[in-house]
């Protein structure tokens, strides 16, 4: 997880892998019903879970710096489905989807805001009220265009966030996504 938070890509299926084990150990996922867990083993796994919650929403939030070009294929899936599993209250309880929309919805509104910052910076773009009628207007059609370009890249590459998340989408931007 160090690496992760290092931002160096670690494959999240070995990530899914290494919590499940641990959150099995923990939760006592045994055929008997019997385990044993120290109460400083216990409170690791907290620690472990809250790092890794909070490394799975920075990576869900910063998806298109995360997984540029949606690459490595199907890690921001298997992302998801880790962030779904360490929701998770014990190994038997799933998740509630209203939770995890409401989770994306946040991430997907912070990278929103992320993206747009970056764009305006990027098209040296400054909010000045004194500005004339028309360079407002042409700051904004080159504003327009650079988030629609931002859209299509995130429908061509990053396919699995919109899915997670597709009625939140037809709620705030109208069928099929569309401003």
């Amino acid at each position: 997880m160090e690496y992760s938070e290092s931002q160096v890509l670690v494959d999240p299926t070995l990530l899914h892998y290494s919590y499940a084990f641990c959150a099995s150990h923990v939760h006592g996922n045994r055929p008997d019903g019997m385990g044993t867990v120290t109460l400083e083993e216990k409170d690791q796994f907290e620690a472990v879970r809250s790092r890794l919650m909070a490394l799975l929403e920075n990576q869900i939030t910063h998806f298109r710096y995360c997984f540029p070009f949606g690459r490595p294929d199907g890690a921001l899936k298997a992302t998801l489905s880790l962030q779904e599993r360490v929701l998770m209250k014990d190994i038997t309880t799933p998740v509630p989807p209203e939770e995890m929309k409401k989770l994306v919805q946040r991430c997907l509104e912070n990278a929103a805001q992320i993206n747009y910052s970056q764009l305006m910076e990027y098209a040296q773009i400054t909010v000045d009220p004194q500005a004339a009628p028309e360079k407002r207007l042409e700051d904004m059609l080159r504003l327009g265009e650079l988030c629609v370009e931002v859209l299509t890249q995130n429908e061509e590459h990053h396919a699995e966030v919109p899915r997670c998340s597709e009625p939140l989408r037809n709620h705030r931007t109208g069928p099929g996504g569309q401003l």
